[in-house]
């Protein structure tokens, strides 16, 4: 073992040879299995390639290389798939081509498993895994002409859920895994731009009955129903992202559909409510 990888290393240790190393063997290895094939490929001789690029101190090229032959597929592959393609289709294509990209991106960590344990941590790099996640998430989903995309796929699930419509709880448990693994380091896919969308989709939904409650003049009746969408409101929020939105989502329709009313409310039975908006307690 010792033998064969000092004539690895030995081989490259020269420029050209590193050129040869990354073009002829890992580049069209790593550009077949984001592709989605693997027949062919010699795992274990790509793994010494690799190996021998890193003790041979070119761990920076791999690792740079990798991450722009990564990001060059997402981008010239997979997101043209995506572009103009039906609201409707949408979640259901990014599904499949995530399940097929993360497969890949396996193979890929297991090729580069020796830059991945030993190089990586000591310069403070990004896992090939996490690299992988932070790829996908930047080049697809937070692709400025998509992004919009992805929310307004995701609001009409939760939209048709709010109808009662029947949906494949099975289709909406890996949605919610797939949603929860993006959430790379300090980026939240529930962020400003999610909530005003929501809160826009959510106010023309209950915008009809809202108006009646409120033409009636019966706030107790009215603060009562509101309380008990907003909690049916939040359980659909938090089956798609977690637990730890909860108190901000709830304070936010409390806002958005009680206290931006407080006025009115007052003004319709002050003696019954007043306690509710000094105390700033709903329950």
């Amino acid at each position: 073992m010792s033998s064969t990888s000092n004539n690895d290393n030995d081989a490259i240790e020269h420029p050209q040879s590193i050129y040869s190393a990354w073009s002829d063997s890992l580049k069209p290895a790593i550009e077949k299995l984001l592709n989605g094939f693997s027949d062919g490929l010699i795992f274990e001789e790509l793994f010494r390639i690799t190996y021998a690029m890193v003790l041979g101190n070119h761990g920076e090229k791999l690792y740079q290389n990798t991450q722009q032959l990564i990001h060059k597929h997402l981008v010239e592959k997979v997101r043209p798939k995506l572009i103009e393609l039906p609201l409707a289709e949408f979640l259901a294509l990014l599904k499949l081509e995530w399940d097929k990209y993360n497969k890949s991106i396996i193979m890929i960590r297991d090729i580069l498993g020796y830059m991945n344990r030993i190089y990586v941590p000591v310069k403070n790099l990004e896992s090939i895994t996490d690299l992988g996640l932070r790829l996908f998430r930047d080049d697809i989903i937070l692709f400025s002409t998509r992004q919009r995309c992805f929310m307004y796929a995701l609001l009409e699930v939760i939209a048709n859920k709010r109808r009662g419509e029947l949906i494949d709880g099975t289709t909406i448990q890996e949605m919610s895994h797939f949603f929860t693994k993006f959430n790379v380091q300090e980026y939240n896919l529930c962020n400003e731009e999610f909530e005003t969308l929501y809160l826009q989709h959510l106010k023309e939904f209950y915008q009809s009955e809202i108006e009646k409650l409120l033409i009636e003049n019966i706030a107790l009746e009215y603060i009562n129903k509101i309380i008990i969408f907003i909690n049916e409101e939040i359980q659909h929020v938090i089956f798609y992202f977690d637990q730890s939105i909860e108190q901000h989502f709830t304070q936010l329709l409390i806002d958005e559909f009680i206290t931006k009313h407080k006025t009115r409310l007052m003004k319709m039975e002050k003696s019954r409510i007043y306690p509710m908006f000094e105390l700033n307690q709903y329950d």
